[in-house]
């Protein structure tokens, strides 16, 4: 007889980790044609540009939590991502060592207009591609240090703010219900005029010059820092989105075949 609970828990797993799979498969064909970059050239339609970032209509966002305040006056970002984390209780029969992860409750993406100086020539950047088609994982709010498209590595600022309770300056974190006694964490990184960036995508010849630009068929990728820090960047998130997805799967698969043979 079909255990039906286990059958279904088994196919949520396999659903699971198909999506990881397909992800880290994404993230493995961007680092394949970023090093192709590198080493050959681009491909036919395609290109990838690194170099310094120029500025022509900074990124600006109003959705920033109050206590934080707007420290962007003299800032000039291209892309400002920004994301509000909070550290919850994990749910009974976790299995891992830790009992509390960090979940993000909301997050954001800003991007202006700007363009990638590379061996003397200008090229535009047609970032709105990237706000219209935030990706994110599986679960849970859209996060842009998650995404498959955006590969920032890890935030640059990282400030507590709200308030943690009267036991929020201990060392340890102490959890009732859901909830824990440490502060939220408001996390964001700007890449500005004049830092390092690369960016692949479509490209195309207007009048006014060069345009990279997303599309279905070709996803506008940014990342932060040289050619060589997004190929080591993309290379970790492949691997370790297709480690997930590779176990999600075989348990997956071991609990269908379990709850349809009755194997113990």
């Amino acid at each position: 007889m079909v255990d039906l609970g286990q059958f279904a828990f088994g196919g949520i797993l396999v659903l699971a980790g198909a999506a990881f799979a397909y992800n880290a498969w994404t993230l493995h064909g961007q680092y394949t044609t970023v090093t192709a970059a590198a080493d050959e050239g681009d491909r036919s339609g395609e290109r990838t540009v690194h170099g310094l970032v120029e500025v022509e209509e900074p990124a600006t966002t109003e959705t920033f939590p109050e206590e934080i305040g707007d420290d962007t006056a003299t800032a000039k970002p291209a892309l400002w991502a920004w994301r509000l984390r909070r550290r919850k209780k994990k749910r009974s029969g976790s299995k891992s060592g830790s009992r509390t992860k960090w979940v993000t409750e909301e997050a954001g993406l800003s991007v202006g207009e700007f363009a990638i100086k590379q061996d003397g020539e200008r090229i535009e950047v047609d970032g709105g591609w990237v706000e219209e088609n935030q990706d994110g994982p599986l679960w849970g709010s859209y996060d842009p240090f998650e995404s498959s498209t955006l590969h920032l590595g890890e935030p640059e600022e990282d400030v507590p703010i709200g308030e943690g309770g009267l036991l929020s300056d201990l060392p340890v974190t102490i959890s009732i219900g859901r909830s824990t006694s440490d502060r939220d964490r408001l996390q964001s990184t700007m890449i500005q005029e004049g830092d390092r960036a690369l960016v692949h995508g479509e490209h195309v010849e207007e009048s006014n010059g060069s345009v990279v630009r997303g599309s279905d068929e070709t996803p506008l990728v940014i990342a932060t820092g040289s050619l060589e820090e997004a190929s080591d960047r993309l290379r970790s998130k492949t691997l370790k989105q297709g480690a997930i997805g590779g176990g999600l799967l075989l348990v997956g698969i071991a609990l269908l075949v379990v709850s349809v043979t009755g194997i113990a």
